[in-house]
């Protein structure tokens, strides 16, 4: 999670806090903090990933960025081999299911609001996980996170 870290520790800069002052901030122990600084955490709850999104910036921009890097150093966890199994076993229904979201989100991608740069990674994702069913399991979560 270096990539998450990454961008609360640049938060906490900004916000001139200490690391127990993020911590205090976002409604986290201060010891699950220190654990993801020191990459002792290889998974974030949605608890947790639901407070840092509330607690770190009320700036769209900054939460963009909490779920990029969250992505980001969920996609360097998930082995190509172990996707390739998950997905070579999934149900057809499932896949059918997911590729009909992800036109969704192709078409309304122009809505979000966001740069340019975030809606073609946002897009690459959603090509990437067509293919990849872990990978369509963390988006899921994280847009039930945000429902």
């Amino acid at each position: 999670m270096k990539n998450l870290w990454a961008v609360i520790d640049r938060e906490r800069k900004i916000m001139g806090l200490s690391e127990r002052g993020i911590a205090e901030a976002c409604s986290i122990n201060p010891g699950q903090l220190h654990k993801l600084k020191m990459g002792q955490m290889s998974e974030v709850t949605p608890e947790m990933l639901g407070k840092l999104l509330r607690g770190l910036s009320a700036d769209d921009r900054v939460k963009l960025d909490v779920i990029d890097a969250y992505v980001a150093d969920k996609l360097l966890a998930t082995s190509i081999e172990g996707a390739t199994k998950l997905y070579a076993g999934s149900r057809t229904s499932d896949r059918a299911k997911f590729a009909k979201s992800s036109k969704s989100l192709h078409e309304h991608i122009g809505e979000l609001g966001v740069t340019a740069r975030t809606a073609s990674d946002l897009m690459d994702l959603g090509k990437a996980a067509k293919s990849n069913v872990r990978l369509q399991r963390i988006l899921s979560d994280l847009a039930s996170m945000v429902r």
